[in-house]
Parts: structure tokens; sequence; C-alpha cells
């Protein structure tokens, strides 16, 4: 594996979806927006049993960027070249998310990302106004197309940030 360093830490790097989330403005409420595909540091493997006798991987990641939150164009984080680091506090990373797979190539995490992105893309269609046909299909074009269109400013957002840390290597 090929690490990331900082100083003296060393952590193998990976890819994995991450989940930006949008947040309401009139409520506060968070919501998942959509999924990118982003490099991580892995912190740990954890297995976790079950009383059936099943078994499921989880993996303890810190992003080396992460957004706060996406509110329609506006990205609420700084641009910087600086890496996300884990920081620790005793001994539990305080700045890591828990994923259920990691991956080696940038192109097999795309592909899970699309899947879940997908299922989002038309989550908010079952909740248009119903007037006319003509009116829901436009609507519905509308949305669609704004979704697209912030999704696509965040993934290019996200492939700038791994060209900003070019010494950022995936190993296996």
């Amino acid at each position: 594996m090929l690490p990331i360093e900082k100083g003296t830490l060393k952590y193998p790097v990976k890819f994995a979806v991450l989940q930006v989330k949008h947040r309401k403005y009139y409520t506060g409420e968070t919501e998942t927006f959509g999924y990118v595909v982003a490099p991580c540091s892995v912190i740990k493997d954890i297995k976790n049993y079950y009383a059936d006798g099943t078994s499921k991987m989880q993996h303890e990641v810190v992003f080396t960027w992460k957004p706060e939150y996406y509110r329609g164009g506006n990205m609420n984080i700084e641009r910087t070249n600086e890496l996300r680091v884990p920081e620790f506090n005793c001994y539990i990373c305080t700045n890591s998310d828990l994923v259920d797979k990691v991956y080696t190539n940038r192109e097999t995490c795309q592909i899970q990302a699309n899947k879940l992105n997908e299922r989002l893309r038309y989550a908010d269609i079952g909740y248009l106004p119903f007037e006319s046909k003509e009116q829901f299909e436009r609507d519905s074009e509308e949305l669609l197309a704004k979704f697209d269109n912030d999704l696509k400013e965040i993934e290019e957002y996200a492939k700038t940030r791994l060209n900003d840390n070019p010494n950022i290597e995936v190993g296996e």
C-alpha cells in the first residue's frame, strides 16, 4: 500500500463514496444531496459479527477533503490545498466516517456513486404537484436538470481536490 504522509503520519489511501449533504435553509435540517468519489485515509477495518452468524466489514476513514454542506451552488468549504488528516482524542479518531466499502480503483468507486445518485435523482419527483401531465413533465425535467447540474459541479470540484494534491497515491 502506498501511504499518505503529513509529517510522520502514514495511512493507506483508497477511494470511497463520499455522501454530500444539503442543508435546508428554512429548517436547518440536512439531507443527502448526492454522492461523489473521494480519496480517503483508511484508519481501521472493522468486522462486526451478528447473532444470526453473519458478519459485515466496515472501514473507518478520513476523507482527504470533505464539504460541510452543499447549498444550491454554494460549497460551504474553504478551497485550500491542505489535506485533511486523522485527528485523535486519546484513542478515538474525531474526524472519521464509517463506510461499507473502499476501492483501489476510482472508476469502480464511481460506478457505486452513480448507482446511489440515480436513486436520489428521481426521489423528489414523487413530491411534485400533478396539475397536468405537461406541467408535471416540465417540472420533473427542470428538477432533474438542476440535480444533474449541481451534481456535476460537485464532481468537478472533487476531481480538482484530487488534482490539487498530486502527492496522494492510492494503494492496493
